[in-house]
């Protein structure tokens, strides 16, 4: 389960947080040039309301949650349902996928990025907290916004969330519809599935049918 995951080719898939980094500063919109249309996957572009716990150390809570899992009268799943949501459409064998994968590692850079955006509610590149260091960055004491109100009105978006997703919850999926209300309405096609969690997006037994299928045939429309 790719949280932070991006695919760019003529068309740009994003999961999760990544569409921040993809389209939401000045710099990165000279990606638009290249891009005729923009799928967007349980996108979470302002994680104040944030409920998911993350982890840095993968091998250790990999050995952990592998350990619990054997344990009589554990259910995996609720370990899961801790930070993505309650998942309706898995089976066991996407379970022990999960166990294999998940959490994956990242740099404590990232961990601390992350840790900014939740706890000042804003959503902005790596604060050095150095005016200095800031500026050598990004030629300002502060770093700059993402500022997902930037992205072209006549872009071509598909967005499609759950109504059980903690990681991406309903509350910053509107902050981020808010955003886009110049959007051109004929180019902006919603998604909500109000029985959908963070994995079941990737691994959930219907995810073919309920998203992806949609998916393609937005991508597939002249």
């Amino acid at each position: 389960m790719a949280s932070n995951a991006c695919l760019k080719f003529a068309w740009l898939i994003c999961f999760g947080l990544a569409i921040g980094g993809a389209l939401g500063t000045r710099k990165e919109l000279r990606l638009v040039d290249s891009i005729s249309k923009v799928g967007l996957q349980a996108p979470s572009p302002t994680p104040s309301t944030a409920n998911a716990a993350s982890s840095n150390d993968r091998e250790a809570v990999h050995n952990l949650l592998k350990t619990l899992c054997k344990q009589p009268g554990i259910n995996c799943y609720d370990l899961m349902t801790s930070f993505t949501g309650k998942n309706c459409c898995l089976n066991s064998s996407s379970v022990e996928v999960f166990l294999d994968h998940e959490p994956q590692s990242t740099a404590t850079k990232n961990m601390v990025h992350l840790a900014q955006m939740i706890r000042r509610g804003t959503i902005t590149k790596y604060d050095y907290n150095n005016d200095e260091e800031n500026m050598e960055h990004y030629g300002q004491t502060t770093p700059p916004a993402y500022n997902m109100s930037s992205i072209p009105n006549s872009l071509p978006l598909f967005l499609s969330y759950g109504g059980l997703d903690e990681l991406s919850d309903v509350t910053d999926v509107k902050h981020l519809l808010d955003s886009l209300k110049s959007h051109d309405g004929d180019q902006l096609t919603t998604q909500y599935v109000k029985n959908y969690a963070h994995a079941d997006f990737v691994m959930a037994v219907n995810a073919k049918q309920v998203v992806y299928n949609p998916l393609m045939d937005f991508f597939k429309l002249q």
